[in-house]
């Protein structure tokens, strides 16, 4: 009876448990999603993600890369930038992901303070947008840059996620240029208010 409960209790969870603990090398993990989702059917559900499709891992893994990647991009970004343009250079995330990335790799990289109005950043973001150039983090890959362009002088794409692995592969990053008013003022503020009474 005991060796009955340790293998019906010990077997299960020497597959479930490299599914959801990252104990295992990057290619024993994927290698080990690859055979249960070829061998273990009711087991998919793990690399299936929000957008209903299965993926190599798991969302939660796959939230674990292109942090530092995309924190090093926006650094290049900013060091790129005179001294000057820095001093007048606001950080923007679209995702409380993206803006926990750059806050974390922030000091590393001598960035200054990261705005988004996702989640709990809202908490600390500034009452007003207010500088010449944002280094704006897209996480629709440049489709929600577009959708204000015309209240921009300009804007270039300076870099974009690319780890595979990554749940914000494709994620773009833009140095905007010269915001107008409508835009610092009108669309962030009246964004920041509704936020804040959510």
């Amino acid at each position: 009876m005991r060796t009955a409960v340790v293998i019906l209790f010990t077997l299960p969870n020497m597959v479930l448990f490299p599914l959801v603990l990252p104990f295992l090398s990057l290619n024993h993990t994927l290698a080990m999603f690859k055979f249960v989702g070829k061998n273990i059917p009711v087991l998919r559900f793990a690399s299936t993600w929000e957008d209903h499709k299965t993926h190599p891992l798991t969302q939660d893994y796959a939230d674990m890369f292109g942090w530092d990647e995309m924190a090093e991009k926006v650094a290049k970004a900013y060091h790129s930038l005179t001294p000057e343009q820095q001093r007048n250079t606001q950080i923007y995330a679209d995702n409380y992901g993206e803006a926990g990335a750059i806050h974390h790799y922030g000091k590393k990289y001598n960035l200054p303070e990261v705005v988004s109005l996702n989640s709990s950043f809202t908490l600390w973001a500034p009452d007003n947008l207010n500088k010449q150039y944002i280094i704006y983090v897209d996480d629709q890959g440049g489709e929600n840059v577009k959708s204000f362009a015309s209240w921009l002088e300009s804007y270039t794409k300076v870099g974009e996620v690319e780890s595979p692995y990554a749940r914000e592969k494709g994620t773009a990053i833009f140095l905007l240029v010269n915001p107008k008013p409508e835009l610092l003022n009108d669309r962030y503020t009246k964004e920041l208010a509704k936020k804040r009474l959510e």
